[in-house]
C-alpha cells in the first residue's frame, strides 16, 4: 500500500490551528506528497502516473528505475484515512 496525500490537506489541517498548526510533511504517514493537485482531483478506481520529475525514493531507483524520466502508476483503492495518525498528534 501506498498513501498519497496533497498539499492542500496539510495546509487546510495547519490553518485550522491548535495541534495541527505544526504538523511537519510525514506526520499522517504519507509516502508520497503531490503539490498543485487538490485531494478531491484523486478518484477511487483512478490511475496516476508518477515520475521522476519529482522527487523519487531511492528504493525505486534502486529496483531498476535508471532513467531520469522513471515512473511509476499507481491506483487509488481506497481514500486515506489519517485518523489514527491524527490521533498520535494531539
Amino acid at each position: 500500500a501506498v498513501s498519497i496525500l496533497t498539499m492542500d490537506v496539510i495546509d487546510a489541517l495547519r490553518a485550522g490551528g491548535g495541534p495541527f498548526a505544526k504538523i511537519e510533511l510525514g506526520d499522517l504517514g504519507e509516502n508520497i506528497l503531490i503539490e498543485n493537485m487538490r485531494y478531491d482531483d484523486f478518484q477511487v478506481g483512478s490511475r496516476y502516473r508518477i515520475s521522476s520529475s519529482a522527487t523519487i525514493g531511492e528504493d525505486v531507483i534502486g529496483n531498476g528505475c535508471r532513467d531520469d524520466d522513471c515512473a511509476v502508476v499507481l491506483e487509488i483503492s481506497e481514500p486515506i484515512v489519517p485518523c489514527a495518525n491524527l490521533c498520535k498528534l494531539c
